[in-house]
């Protein structure tokens, strides 16, 4: 009996480490994808200022935008870049620093292109 009590235990705890293996693996995976799809829509969102600051350029005026508006994006964008290096999260404080950059582009142009 005592034999067949550890042989249970043996196998019993084997599949139970077995599946935690499987659960930390596919939680992983989960967190890896989740990781990919968030830098890449901080990519695209930076990308997406981009068409505007063509358009300013192209047509040397920015009527019809609103500078607060940009301003606005541009302060929400560095605070999000503050608390991401606050909580060591540097892929967050990157992305927007990119989202920035082009976002400041955009407000450079208004400014410069103001009629």
């Amino acid at each position: 009996m005592y034999v067949y009590n550890l042989c249970y235990f043996v196998n019993h705890y084997d599949v139970q480490f077995k599946e935690k293996q499987m659960n930390f693996l596919s939680i992983s995976t989960i967190q890896l994808v989740i990781e990919f799809v968030f830098s890449f829509g901080m990519f695209i969102n930076a990308l997406l200022f981009i068409p505007q600051a063509i358009k300013i350029y192209k047509l040397k005026n920015s009527c019809g935008l609103s500078l607060i508006t940009f301003i606005g994006f541009f302060l929400t964008q560095l605070t999000i870049v503050l608390h991401g290096f606050l909580h060591h999260d540097s892929l967050l404080a990157y992305g927007y620093m990119l989202s920035m950059l082009t976002c400041g582009i955009v407000i450079f142009l208004m400014i410069i292109y103001r009629k």
